[in-house]
């Protein structure tokens, strides 16, 4: 009788286990965001890395502002050309496009969205399996251009 009170307490703790290992993954699945490094133009970039199809196109939107040697970094499966937009923008940025660890295309100083409500959507000249929204002015401050290196730390 014993040995079977063992086993399902031991039953009971790893499906509590796993119940919390599940929330865990759910609630970071749901904000589809976590942290890291990039490092572009001799400079490090404190990024909030954004997966989930939801989180990408929330993006930066209805955000005050972004602060000086931080970002955000958008991941995909694969290269892709997706178009980027500034949809309830509050702050101009650069948008930097990366494939293969360098830099294929940049829209710097994208504006926010214009007086009569356009929003015209930025594309880059190749397929890109990242791209790094920074404060508007960065790519010209740090002298990004393209094919310059790229580390990523996800």
């Amino acid at each position: 009788m014993l040995g079977k009170t063992f086993v399902n307490a031991r039953v009971v703790g790893v499906g509590f286990v796993i119940i919390v290992a599940m929330a865990i993954v759910l609630r970071v699945s749901d904000s589809g965001t976590h942290r890291s490094v990039v490092k572009i133009g001799g400079e490090s970039i404190a990024v909030e890395i954004v997966g989930t199809s939801a989180s990408r196109e929330r993006g930066l939107s209805g955000r005050k502002n972004l602060v000086t040697g931080t970002g955000m970094l958008f991941v995909f499966l694969e290269p892709t050309r997706s178009g980027f937009w500034m949809k309830d923008m509050r702050f101009p940025i650069d948008i930097i496009w990366i494939e293969g660890g360098r830099v294929i295309d940049i829209a710097p100083q994208a504006p926010t969205p214009l007086p009569t409500g356009d929003l015209p959507v930025y594309y880059p000249r190749l397929p890109a399996s990242y791209v790094l929204e920074v404060p508007s002015g960065f790519s010209r401050d740090h002298n990004v251009k393209i094919d310059d290196l790229v580390d990523i730390k996800i």
